[in-house]
């Protein structure tokens, strides 16, 4: 037998929706959904939290980030397929430069690789070569 879920206070609904949608801390968000502005941060924040952890109001919050995400308006490919019409009609070099960089950005191409290895992929190899030196002549100028 299952039990039919608990339904979302207008309270609820609202922190939900803040924490989601508005980007609200839990804190933020408890204070103004529950109205108690004049709540000091480690009591919201106890409250906020103590809030997001029902199971009912957790499951909204999910909900509603699914959804968002969901109705997300641009994706990576999104910013791929932009960035190559650039290069393939732009109005000026820089601007295939610029997209260029940015692509190289997206796929991690831009950082500069280098390799700590010695031979065949062992410890780099050292040696230090101690050679004397003669003194200076104190009686000789170079000027």
């Amino acid at each position: 037998m299952s039990s039919k879920p608990k339904s979302l206070s207008q309270a609820e609904h609202d922190f939900a929706r803040m924490i989601v949608y508005d980007g609200e801390t839990q804190t933020e968000a408890y204070r103004q959904a529950y109205d108690k502005p004049d709540y000091d941060d480690a009591t919201a924040r106890v409250c906020g939290c103590n809030a997001a952890k029902r199971p009912h109001v957790a499951a909204e919050i999910q909900r509603l980030r699914d959804e968002l995400s969901e109705k997300s308006l641009w994706t990576r490919v999104d910013s791929i397929n932009t960035l190559k019409s650039v290069i393939a009609l732009p109005d000026k070099t820089s601007d295939v430069i610029q997209a260029v960089a940015q692509l190289n950005k997206m796929f991690g191409w831009d950082k500069q690789t280098i390799e700590h290895t010695g031979p065949q992929g062992g410890p780099i190899q050292t040696q230090w070569i101690v050679q004397p030196v003669k003194p200076h002549d104190a009686d000789s100028s170079d000027s």
